[in-house]
């Protein structure tokens, strides 16, 4: 289940990512996107590790619970949605109406 959970998120998060990015700065900021993943991936062990061993074995998830609730939120208050018109514009990619950003 886990892959087929991740293969969900990471389809989310690039079109997201797309959507709410210009055309200049997309692949850096889905290179950022990749390289912050993988310092996840390389951290998180580590520090779960160490949160276990303080002797509470629930902590880990605790502290992810916490980020994730934390983030979640950040997301709802920070995050402004793009215009409307964009996300028409953008959603009707093999309509006879659709541009790109140049025109």
């Amino acid at each position: 289940f886990a892959s087929a959970g991740l293969g969900i998120l990471m389809a989310n998060a690039a079109a997201v990512t797309a959507a709410f990015t210009s055309t200049e700065n997309r692949g850096k900021i889905f290179g950022l996107i990749q390289a912050y993943q993988n310092w996840g991936k390389i951290l998180g062990p580590v520090l779960s590790t160490h949160l276990t061993a303080s002797g509470f074995m629930g902590l880990p998830f605790l502290v992810n619970g916490s980020l994730n609730i934390m983030a979640t939120l950040a997301l709802f208050l920070f995050v402004k949605t793009p215009l409307k018109e964009q996300l028409k514009r953008r959603a009707t990619l093999f309509g006879k109406d659709w541009q790109d950003e140049t025109g």
